[in-house]
């Protein structure tokens, strides 16, 4: 037996990706809705041959400069600005 699923918690693909693009203020698609999907970064419901993505997750997410989260963590372990070898 099938659990019941609640509509108003979730987005469809297309709902998610409109809504992280107005919240990142960066256009993403559908198809990066599902890849995130496939590295868990959010919570979905398979339903048929679609997927539901939960409001939560998606409100929260937000999409960041590429390269952000490196530079961010190489100045947390205190490396500061990645240099640059000089050539030989």
């Amino acid at each position: 037996m099938s659990k019941a699923i609640n509509p108003a918690l979730y987005y469809t693909a297309a709902e998610a990706a409109e809504v992280i693009s107005r919240n990142s203020g960066k256009e993403v698609s559908p198809t990066y809705m599902r890849n995130l999907a496939r590295y868990g970064v959010i919570t979905t419901v398979k339903v048929g041959h679609s997927n539901l993505y939960l409001k939560t997750d998606v409100d929260k997410y937000k999409v960041e400069a590429r390269g952000e989260k490196a530079k961010q963590a190489r100045e947390n372990r205190g490396m500061g600005k990645k240099e640059e070898k000089p050539a030989a």
